[in-house]
């Protein structure tokens, strides 16, 4: 499956001034064969991965970085909070993803894409 698609991840660390390091991912996911956009719904369809399989492991996954999260604020740490019942964790509203060489699909949520913050959260299929 992945001899036919090809990823570019594209990442940036920035840090400007006194304002906090943002990290912006962006990921391009092409199949050579059809010469043609990628979409994670293709993905998954030809790694038989269940959508609903993939949006519970999604919504765990990011669930347990919230909750990691809200310890360290609790400790005085300066963290991100997810909104974890937002429609950015639905499978067909993921915008970052990648096929790796090995074949495993990883679905990608950089927070600094859209504020400034380091966060990141990845949620591996094999």
């Amino acid at each position: 499956m992945n001899n036919n698609i090809l990823s570019l991840v594209i990442l940036s660390e920035l840090k400007e001034g006194n304002s906090s390091e943002r990290i912006i991912i962006q990921t391009y996911n092409y199949n050579l064969e059809d010469n043609e956009e990628v979409s994670i719904s293709e993905i998954l369809q030809k790694k038989n991965i269940d959508i609903n399989y993939a949006n519970n492991k999604i919504k765990q996954e990011v669930n347990s970085s919230q909750e990691q999260n809200i310890k360290l604020a609790e400790l005085g740490y300066n963290v991100s909070v997810r909104d974890t019942n937002s429609d950015i964790y639905k499978v067909e509203n993921v915008k970052e993803f990648f096929i790796s060489e090995n074949g495993y699909l990883y679905v990608v949520y950089a927070y600094g894409n859209d504020e400034f913050t380091s966060e990141v959260d990845v949620i591996i299929f094999k």
